[in-house]
């Protein structure tokens, strides 16, 4: 295996592989890209990195949008999958999903493709095995854990997204390097992310406008958030993941990386989807700074 993150640095931009399906978000009567590796691919190459996507989506996903040329590759499938997402007043979330997802496996990977310097795991409902991808690629593997811990009945039309139980007894879970959940997450499961700070080297789990807690190794310590007035808080997480690494691959440590993912997801709350994130690189320097 190689090397933690931490000791990776390079002159090029970095590169990180997202795998995870891309999903088409209801607001009103508007469908939006969204996904778990939209918000992270995008936040990425905003910073200034290469970023690759392995997704699976129809026909009629926009991935033009995402600005990343061939650095995508789809699985076809019939339909995009759809998410309905409603908040209330505290911001919980309920979800509701049509067409789900198919599996995303090591062996989609374009030939062409160059090993990444990270691989983040984003799946939206499952569609990723990672014990499969840590066997098959040794890449330093980052999991968004959020589409690990829910499910939804495959023969509704709209079905409810439920919880779903973690099994954190797998052996995969020493092969990955960083985790990431919210404390909603783990509402199923209490104690969850301290329970994998056994297992895996960093976990980090976020708490909305509560900041996030980081179990690095040995230490444990919280970080807060820049204060802004939060429009939709759709993809903060995972643009705050996206953000982390980004930060620890240039050098910093945890908890700077905590920091500066934190500024990130300041500037995606503040607009509708994605639509925040262009041209995000010097206000999310800005406000690094300022994150306690």
């Amino acid at each position: 295996m190689r090397s933690p993150i931490d000791t990776v640095q390079t002159s090029r931009a970095p590169v990180m592989l997202c795998v995870g399906a891309v999903t088409l978000d209801r607001y009103g009567q508007n469908l939006v890209p969204g996904g778990c590796v939209t918000y992270a691919a995008m936040t990425w190459k905003e910073l200034g990195g290469e970023a690759r996507v392995l997704t699976t989506c129809g026909e009629d996903f926009p991935a033009g949008r995402l600005g990343l040329g061939s650095g995508i590759h789809v699985v076809r499938k019939d339909r995009t999958t759809v998410f309905a997402n409603e908040y209330d007043s505290t911001g919980r979330r309920t979800q509701f999903v049509e067409a789900q997802p198919g599996m995303l496996r090591p062996k989609d990977l374009p030939g062409e493709w160059e090993e990444p310097d990270v691989l983040f795991l984003g799946p939206v409902l499952g569609e990723c095995d990672v014990a499969e991808w840590c066997d098959e690629t040794g890449f330093i593997t980052a999991v968004g854990l959020q589409g690990l811990m829910r499910r939804a009945r495959e023969d509704a039309e709209a079905a409810k997204v439920e919880p779903k139980a973690l099994d954190t007894e797998s052996g995969w879970w020493r092969r990955v390097h960083y985790a990431f959940l919210s404390k909603e997450d783990q509402q199923a499961q209490p104690g969850l992310a301290l329970e994998l700070a056994g297992k895996v080297p960093t976990v980090v789990l976020t708490d909305r406008q509560n900041g996030c807690e980081v179990f690095d190794r040995t230490a444990r310590f919280r970080v807060g958030v820049y204060p802004v007035e939060c429009v939709d808080p759709t993809g903060a997480g995972d643009t705050f993941a996206a953000g982390f690494l980004w930060a620890r691959l240039n050098g910093m440590d945890s908890c700077e990386a905590a920091r500066f993912g934190a500024a990130c997801a300041s500037v995606v709350v503040e607009g509708l989807a994605t639509e925040a994130l262009a041209g995000m690189k010097q206000l999310v320097w800005d406000r690094y700074e300022r994150v306690r």
